[in-house]
């Protein structure tokens, strides 16, 4: 979610999006279930992952439309920015239908762009909806999922997403000795920020 754009700013509307989203039925239908749908921010091939860290990632329509209401609704267009590729084209349409569907909100847009144009506008903080994303690790840590992307100010952090509670969990988990040892931070960070 573009998070300097304060239509976004309601926590709850977020979690409303989160849950009128069937991941499940995106993976079946545009993945031929070639992937997992993500339930934490961190791989699963990576220490510290959790196949059950986002409550808010489960399919529920009903709750999701509790939580718009009490957002206040969502007024006027809605729109979906992505870059072009023959799989986020039908996975964006399968996401505008369910929040259609699941949420009434009925005038869904998309704005696509080539990757290069679109990671430009992402960055210049001019996408005016949620946008498509996506991460590749570094390194096997659970840092190289939480720090670059949710770490205040960092240059990765695309969605200006801004928590000191997360930038202190994410501190801590940086002067562990270990990676191990670090793994109860990150995910602490995790947590706050799948809320």
């Amino acid at each position: 979610f573009p998070l300097w754009d304060n239509a976004f700013g309601r926590k709850e509307l977020r979690q409303a999006f989160s849950l009128a989203i069937d991941r499940t039925a995106i993976v079946k239908a545009i993945y031929d279930n070639s992937r997992d749908p993500a339930y934490s921010l961190i791989n699963p091939l990576v220490p510290g992952s959790r196949p059950d860290a986002c409550r808010l990632c489960d399919y529920d329509p009903a709750q999701a439309r509790q939580l718009l209401e009490k957002a206040g609704g969502w007024p006027g267009p809605l729109t979906l920015w992505f870059s072009t590729s023959a799989e986020n084209e039908p996975a964006m349409e399968a996401v505008a239908n369910m929040l259609r569907t699941n949420l009434g909100i009925t005038d869904i847009r998309f704005e696509v762009f080539d990757f290069a144009q679109f990671l430009s506008m992402v960055k210049a903080r001019k996408v005016t909806g949620p946008f498509f994303s996506s991460w590749l690790m570094d390194y096997p840590s659970p840092h190289t999922y939480i720090a670059p992307l949710y770490t205040g100010g960092a240059a990765t952090n695309r969605t200006g997403y801004l928590s000191p509670a997360v930038d202190g969990f994410i501190a801590e988990g940086d002067r562990a000795p270990s990676v191990a040892a670090g793994i109860t931070s990150y995910q602490a960070a995790e947590d706050v920020i799948l809320d």
